[in-house]
């Protein structure tokens, strides 16, 4: 499966950071930073930015993708990260992993059986995992359960899928983001992030916390945050000195501007 996307949404970067800082505060700190990482690599290499801007070494950080283009893309911008032509259900045994801390699974791609089956078994092998998807074009067999969900408890597209996920598949959820993957480029599809945790009991749903960004929002992020700015929000360093000669210039107004981590 493909991990190409047109580039990242400024509401897609805001709910990735929210994920990685809600699985930071819900971690003890040399089990964040010295954990094994597995992430979808991409061809922008996203989550592998978060992760070595919030200071996770790169060879902590496992990548995998299954489109070569997107693996060369990727390890052209990140060459200390350990990467692999696989699929994210096989990364453990490709990589002959002991012992996994986090792993995100991003591809952009429906609810389908195959693929839950897959996300459920990494959640008994990993502490944090999570999971993002689009909400939409659900596959037949699990696309009658969503609607009945959604009619039943009136749900909207992210709660209902969610509700599916917890109540079908036993998913142990603990924070939960919805946002549009909308960009000047493309009008962009409804999406979801879910935290899931390997401990705990599961049947409870997380009301989804709705994400509406744009690109101003990702500019007063990169203000605050600075150094590691390029990094967490996956921007170019030559955009995040632009914005912040422009502040010393006074072109902007920065402002305070805070993650809701959900």
């Amino acid at each position: 499966m493909s991990t190409i996307h047109r580039g990242d949404s400024p509401a897609k970067k805001i709910a990735r950071l929210n994920l990685w800082r809600e699985i930071e505060a819900r971690s003890k700190y040399p089990a964040f930073v010295r954990g094994a990482h597995i992430v979808v690599s991409g061809r922008y290499g996203g989550d592998i930015g978060v992760l070595i801007g919030m200071g996770v070494p790169p060879k902590n950080i496992y990548a995998v993708d299954t489109d070569t283009h997107a693996l060369a893309a990727a390890r052209h911008k990140f060459p200390d990260v350990n990467f692999g032509h696989c699929d994210f259900g096989d990364a453990i045994t490709y990589f002959e992993l002991k012992k996994v801390y986090t792993a995100h699974v991003d591809l952009f791609s429906p609810l389908r059986k195959e693929l839950i089956k897959k996300v459920k078994k990494l959640c008994e092998q990993v502490e944090f995992v999570g999971y993002t998807y689009l909400c939409g074009r659900d596959h037949t067999e699990v696309a009658d359960g969503i609607s009945k969900l959604r009619e039943d408890l009136e749900l909207d597209a992210a709660g209902s899928r969610q509700a599916y996920l917890v109540r079908n598949h036993g998913f142990n959820v603990r924070a939960s983001w919805s946002y549009m993957s909308s960009s000047a480029s493309h009008i962009g599809k409804p999406m979801a992030t879910l935290l899931l945790q390997r401990r705990g009991r599961s049947g409870k749903t997380v009301e989804p916390t709705r994400i509406e960004a744009g690109w101003s929002d990702v500019r007063k992020m990169a203000l605050i945050h600075k150094a590691e700015a390029a990094h967490l929000l996956n921007v170019r360093t030559t955009t995040v000195a632009a914005w912040k000669a422009h502040e010393t210039r006074g072109t902007y107004r920065s402002g305070k501007w805070l993650l809701d981590r959900g």
